[in-house]
């Protein structure tokens, strides 16, 4: 039972606060409640993570990560619907 998630764009913030996109950047989506990974999505050339949808339950929750950029992670987490 597919469930969606909304799209959001992936930023780094420098050492002066200023935020840039990250184009091209592999993305985990992992389901909170099974603690397992569901899949791999990549952002685009703007740095978005287009709207989709992931095999949980409506209600659901999942964190999206990225590993590794430059020795850093940063995750976001949402409720699917």
């Amino acid at each position: 039972m597919p469930s969606n998630y909304e799209q959001f764009y992936v930023k780094k913030s420098n050492e002066y606060g200023v935020q840039t996109v990250m184009p091209g950047v592999d993305v985990i989506i992992r389901d909170v409640n099974t603690d397992t990974d569901l899949v791999t999505v990549q952002t685009d050339s703007n740095g978005l993570v287009a709207a989709g949808s992931v095999s949980v339950a409506a209600g659901s929750r999942i964190r999206f990560r990225v590993e590794n950029e430059q020795g850093l992670a940063g995750s976001v987490t949402q409720v699917t619907t």
